[in-house]
């Protein structure tokens, strides 16, 4: 059984207006200890996706932020 998928991903507010755009559900929120961006949805088949990003990207604002 597979969890989920993570990925190293660049452009988080990018990423976050394509998602939005395209009415894709998901989750962001700031890892604590490493900061650490990270974006959970699902991809068509329903497996759980991660999109990891680096600390210094800029967020969206606030509203998405968990």
């Amino acid at each position: 059984m597979l969890d989920h998928l993570a990925f190293s991903a660049s452009d988080l507010e990018g990423t976050v207006a394509r998602l939005k755009k395209h009415g894709v559900e998901f989750t962001l929120r700031q890892q604590v200890g490493t900061h650490i961006w990270q974006i959970f949805c699902n991809d068509p088949c329903g497996a759980k996706v991660e999109l990891d990003f680096a600390p210094d990207e800029t967020p969206p604002r606030a509203p998405e932020v968990r």
